[in-house]
């Protein structure tokens, strides 16, 4: 039996606006969801999305630090191929940097600037342009993903590069199996097509993708 109820719903796309998107219905979940036929984006109902409370409880949990190698390795997969991008001199932005700021840490011990933002831990940031702005494993919970992703684009320079990793979905036939929708903080989940059309609306280029989570891209000027 499809995933997918063919009904089109009375529900508009949480980041495009479309009202034309599908429900889902995974077998042995909970939750329901909605797949946007415009943007691509795969978006839970908000009557799933856990307390605050709770997500933060969660993300306590995540008491990450530079020495722990197993974090380390898999942070590698959007840290390698950035650097190929920024420089000493330049200033940077962990959107979203959790508990324990890793990452700006990380850039520090080479000489690259970084400050924090994350609402949950009171770190906050400049509302000057970065350079660069790097969103490790974030964007899958914006509850408000328009919102989101407004003020994400407004904090970047023209000619500055914005490096995302979250798990994109490929296939819908393989939705229902995903483990990454199991954890009950991540709300939304992008396909490539997804970040082509947050593309087109803040003027950011591709530059460089892989095959399951890191998507890198510039402002255009």
């Amino acid at each position: 039996m499809s995933i997918i109820n063919d009904r089109i719903r009375m529900q508009c796309c949480i980041l495009c606006g479309n009202n034309k998107v599908l429900e889902i219905h995974p077998k042995n979940d909970r939750r329901h969801y909605f797949w946007c036929q415009a943007c691509q984006l795969i978006f839970a109902g908000k009557q799933y999305y856990p307390s605050y409370e709770d997500e933060k409880a969660r993300y306590d949990l995540h008491g990450y630090n530079a020495g722990q190698s197993g974090h380390m390795a898999f942070l590698e997969q959007i840290l390698n191929p950035m650097m190929g991008y920024i420089k000493s001199g330049m200033n940077g932005l962990d959107y979203g940097c959790g508990p324990k700021p890793v990452v700006s840490e990380w850039l520090e011990k080479k000489g690259i600037q970084c400050d924090n933002y994350d609402p949950f831990y009171d770190f906050k940031c400049s509302s000057d342009p970065y350079d660069f702005i790097v969103s490790t494993e974030v964007v899958e919970h914006f509850r408000k993903p328009l919102e989101e992703w407004n003020k994400v684009a407004g904090l970047l320079k023209p000619g500055g590069f914005l490096m995302i990793m979250t798990e994109r979905w490929r296939c819908i036939e393989e939705f229902e199996s995903w483990h990454y929708k199991t954890d009950a903080t991540h709300v939304c989940f992008y396909h490539l097509e997804t970040f082509s059309y947050i593309g087109k609306q803040y003027g950011l280029k591709l530059e460089e993708h892989d095959e399951k989570r890191v998507v890198i891209m510039r402002k255009e000027k």
